[in-house]
């Protein structure tokens, strides 16, 4: 079993690994702070790096994009955010990180739009894997985390949540003006 944290950019994802690490299971990533490993980006092409994430949880962003091979059992955990927020997020952090990107007052609004278009891709997409499947609200899981971290441990059967839930920070679910990542630096 490979335990499979994944949605589109800016969703809750790096939230969400740090409390399946915080409650028992162990990432496979590059660090504890993206969670994300270099490997993901050679998905679907290259996948031999899986045999070693069997028992441990990965970060696969834009799944229907770095497409995970059938030949495997997964848990997905799907994280979803609201896509007028999740927009002005990703525009936040694009614009940070490559600030010669043209955006306009309709960026967001075309964001938003591209978000629930690839959200449906993807859903199409697990039909066909051997898979079970939760999604989780990040909105919800900033509202009430132990409660998120009760289920998720009922889904996984491994877990500890009350250290999970402990890693949510109690906070807005609208787009902040400034990283939170970067407080954990």
């Amino acid at each position: 079993m490979v335990y499979v944290v994944t949605g589109l950019p800016r969703s809750g994802t790096s939230l969400m690994m740090k409390m399946l690490h915080k409650g028992g299971l162990i990432p496979f990533a590059d660090n504890h702070l993206s969670y994300e490993s270099d490997f993901t980006i050679s998905l679907p092409h290259d996948y031999e790096f899986l045999e070693n994430c069997k028992g441990r949880v990965i970060k696969v962003l834009d799944p229907h994009i770095f497409q995970l091979p059938y030949k495997h059992k997964y848990t997905f955990i799907w994280m979803k955010r609201n896509p007028k927020e999740q927009a002005k997020s990703q525009i936040k952090f694009l614009k940070a990180t490559a600030p010669i990107l043209p955006f306009d007052k309709g960026s967001s609004k075309r964001m938003a739009q591209s978000i629930r278009e690839d959200t449906f891709k993807c859903f199409e997409m697990f039909k066909d894997y051997d898979c079970d499947l939760i999604k989780i609200r990040f909105e919800t899981l900033l509202k009430k985390p132990l409660t998120i971290s009760q289920s998720l441990s009922e889904f996984i059967k491994i877990l500890e949540p009350e250290a999970m839930a402990a890693c949510v920070k109690q906070r807005s679910a609208k787009c902040l003006p400034y990283f939170m990542e970067v407080e954990q630096l």
